[in-house]
Order: C-alpha cells, then structure tokens, then sequence
C-alpha cells in the first residue's frame, strides 16, 4: 500500500460519509464530509483494536502526525497504553491549573454571554444566580475530580 503524500492529502475532497486515506503502522487521515481532516493511529492493546487521535490536519502536518504514531509505537513497545498515559497528562494539567468550577463558569459567562449580544442586565441577573445559587457549594470543586473526567 502506498504512503500518504502531502499533494493527496490535499487533493482529498469531502463526500457525503467520512473515508480513510492509509499511511502505514496504524496512520490513517479521516476526511469528513465538511472537509475536515483527523489524523488517528490504529493500535493494538491486550488483543483489542484502539485508535488514538494525533491532531488535525493542516495544524498537524505528515511528518508530524508520523512522529506522533512513532511515539504510540514506542510506548505500546514498552507496555504503556497511550490512552490512559494521555488521560493521566490531561488530568495532571487540569489539576496543576486549579481548574474549579468558578473559574470555568466565570470565562464562560465572560465569553459565551457577551458575545450573544446579550443586555448588561441579563448577564449581570445570570452572574448574580451562579453567585448565591452555585458558588457557595460547587464554585472551590476543582473540575479534574469530576467523573467525567476519569
């Protein structure tokens, strides 16, 4: 099977189902039909099939998403599962910045709600209830002990 190359990659036009274009050791590129590329890496762990993605194209070019499968490679090689190694770094950067739940709600009323066009009064009304009604009992939790995130 032949390698990708930049120029196909280009080339790849979207259609109505998302496809495959194969690269080689498990990199494939996923063309959506808005015209969107994703870069996974199909892997095997413990006799089950595993994909793990490893960017956006053109964010991430081919040499780069080769390096990334290269390094999957070497980890599964060395019995670390990349899955859960990236689900612990993830954990870790969400607990290093203090991630709480007023923090996340506060930028989101920043952006979210201002950017709707929304009336001063709407958002201040709607700061006011996150305030009295959410922040005295959720606002100190930090998000990473969220269940979601495990």
């Amino acid at each position: 099977m032949p390698k990708l190359s930049d120029t196909r990659i280009r080339a790849a036009r979207p259609t109505h189902k998302p496809y495959k274009l194969c690269d080689e050791q498990g990199l494939f590129l996923i063309v959506g039909p808005t015209g969107s590329r994703w870069w996974r890496v199909k892997y095997r762990l413990a006799g089950h099939e595993q994909t793990l993605s490893a960017g956006t194209y053109p964010e991430v070019s081919l040499a780069a998403a080769r390096e990334r499968r290269d390094t999957i490679r070497k980890q599964l090689a060395a019995g670390v599962d990349p899955s859960a190694e990236r689900r612990e770094q993830r954990l870790a950067l969400v607990a290093a910045k203090e991630i709480t739940f007023k923090s996340i709600s506060s930028e989101w009323m920043e952006k979210i709600l201002t950017a709707k066009g929304l009336t001063a009064a709407h958002i201040e009304r709607t700061r006011r209830r996150f305030e009295v009604h959410f922040f005295p009992w959720l606002g100190h939790k930090a998000i990473a002990t969220s269940p979601m995130m495990t």
